[in-house]
């Protein structure tokens, strides 16, 4: 119980009920996170390939939909520490999408000044070296998590 992570709440009903109605929260905004993954996924051959029932044209659909959650759901709980993993995933990726690719972006779309470009090539660097700093300590959490703990010795 001491690897949960709890919100920085005393310990008592209106805690768990915070908890509570998060968990939900997350519940069902999760399927909606993923519409991106179902737009691709429905796109595909291999979806075009699976069966349909005629008399209810969504069930495809739905099938895997449903699937993908079940599946992703099942894969966090059982990968040991995926919190770990999310977080250094997230330290490369949200970094890139916040900082360096719509620098990239406007740069490409507009012609700018070169104190401008400047500007922009500081805030790409803030942004990799926080993206950098977040992932070593990811990579550190990781370390520490899987690290085998020591016998404590007796008769000291």
């Amino acid at each position: 119980m001491e690897d949960m992570v709890t919100l920085n709440l005393p310990h008592d009903s209106f805690t768990s009920a915070v908890l509570i109605l998060y968990s939900f929260g997350l519940l069902g905004s999760y399927p909606m996170q993923l519409l991106p993954v179902y737009e691709i996924l429905e796109k595909t051959k291999l979806f075009g390939r699976l069966p349909t029932l005629k008399t209810f044209t969504a069930f495809k659909r739905l099938y895997v939909r449903a699937t993908c959650v079940i599946f992703t759901a099942v894969l966090a709980m059982v990968v040991p520490k995926f919190g770990l993993f999310i977080s250094l995933i997230g330290s490369f990726a949200c970094t890139v999408l916040v900082f360096v690719l719509p620098v990239i972006l406007y740069e490409k779309l507009h012609q700018m000044h070169p104190c401008k470009k400047w500007s922009h090539r500081i805030l790409m660097a803030f942004g990799l070296l926080c993206g950098i700093f977040g992932a070593a300590i990811s990579i550190i959490n990781i370390i520490k998590a899987f690290k085998p703990t020591e016998p404590l010795s007796e008769g000291v």
